[in-house]
């Protein structure tokens, strides 16, 4: 079949996910904002030491690290933006459906802490 014979079937090219926003820039705006609505709302700082946030920023960092490792040795692109030729169901991802994202929130809450703004 030709293509242009597929595309009339009804037959579409795979684009990936469709991500308009990727998520580590949704983290890192949300990140930035907080301790600006802190300031500007007056609320107390975080009373937790900063040395707290190290266990949450090393395991999400760690997270974050082996998902991408295991999609570069899948031979996958790890942005969400591109097409997957198949699903990752080994490592992290045999007990997580997105140690990414875990990872980020995790790290996120470490930078919380770290900056001493209210999760």
């Amino acid at each position: 079949m030709a293509e242009s014979d597929s595309k009339e079937a009804g037959a579409t090219e795979d684009r990936g996910a469709g991500v308009m926003c990727p998520p580590p820039f949704i983290y890192i705006g949300l990140l930035l904002l907080g301790p600006l609505i802190d300031r500007l709302l007056g609320l107390p700082p975080f009373p937790v030491s900063w040395w707290f946030s190290l266990p949450f920023l090393a395991i999400g960092i760690a997270l974050i690290a082996t998902a991408i490792g295991l999609f570069r040795v899948s031979g996958q692109n790890p942005n969400p933006a591109t097409a997957t030729n198949g699903i990752i169901d080994t490592g992290l991802y045999a007990f997580t459906r997105n140690p990414m994202y875990l990872g980020m929130a995790l790290t996120y809450v470490g930078l919380a802490i770290l900056l001493q703004s209210m999760p």
